[in-house]
């Protein structure tokens, strides 16, 4: 069993027993692992194949390494052919993506701030 599964499964079982008076009977343990399952499949559904989990610590670091991606340089068209300023046009873009992926990421980090991916456009 998972971390998650034992808390699911230890939290019904300890729910069972919330009343003022305690139950009296047998506790039906068939029932209760039903009803751990149930839950286990709605958190497996909500959590698709796609959802990653990474520890802070993990996540902040990728983050440290994608602030120093600063490899992409300005285009100057002066002198330069053009698919050279096309390429660096192009590399222009891909900055601009991994920097709106960094502060969306520390915002997250920070905050809490649920991201979704690939972030939508706000329409003006």
């Amino acid at each position: 069993m998972t971390k998650l599964e034992d808390i699911v499964f230890q939290g019904i079982g300890e729910a069972s027993m919330c009343w003022s008076e305690r139950p009296k009977g047998v506790f039906d343990s068939t029932n209760a692992a039903r009803i751990g399952d149930e839950i286990m499949q709605a958190i497996k559904e909500e959590m698709s194949e796609k959802t990653i989990t990474i520890e802070a610590r993990f996540f902040e670091h990728l983050l440290a390494c994608l602030a120093n991606q600063k490899f992409i340089h300005e285009v100057n068209a002066d002198g330069i052919s053009e698919g050279i300023v096309k390429v660096r046009s192009q590399q222009a873009a891909m900055q601009a993506a991994i920097d709106n992926a960094y502060r969306q990421s520390m915002e997250f980090l920070m905050h809490g701030t649920p991201i979704e991916w690939p972030r939508k456009k706000e329409s003006k």
